[in-house]
């Protein structure tokens, strides 16, 4: 959920609202996905016209696609292994967002709730940003 979303909902109706960021991902999630479906047939059209459209259904290929296939597989060759800190970005990016899922997600008490100062949760979203880099 985005901060200044958060912000002006907790302004307006208070903090003890519904919206958690599972519930925002569920709303957001089929929205970007159409998103990108309908970004990614603009662009197809746009550069590179309506017969290149469904590509992988037109019965023999030019000549040119072999050539850029053989640079596209040299170049992922080229790549090599993922290092060691490509792995640890991938590894700590899936428990940031692990951690956002489980904090609060009001269907089920979530980690957030076990540090509870008197009535009022003090975790956030920026606490599990911060407890992930330490």
């Amino acid at each position: 959920m985005s901060h200044a979303f958060a912000v002006v909902l907790c302004r307006y109706h208070g903090t003890d609202t519904s919206v958690s960021f599972a519930s925002w991902f569920a709303y957001a999630a089929p929205c970007s996905f159409i998103m990108l479906i309908i970004l990614w047939i603009w662009l197809q059209l746009n550069f590179l016209g309506f017969k290149t459209l469904f590509g992988c259904c037109i019965k023999g290929r030019k000549t040119g696609d072999a050539s850029v296939e053989k640079v596209i597989k040299e170049d992922y060759e080229k790549l090599g292994k993922m290092s060691f800190a490509e792995v640890n970005i991938i590894c700590c990016s899936v428990v940031l967002v692990i951690l956002w899922f489980t904090r609060d997600p009001r269907f089920f008490p979530g980690w957030g709730t076990l540090f509870i100062a008197t009535t009022e949760t003090i975790t956030n979203n920026g606490t599990t940003t911060i407890t992930e880099t330490m």
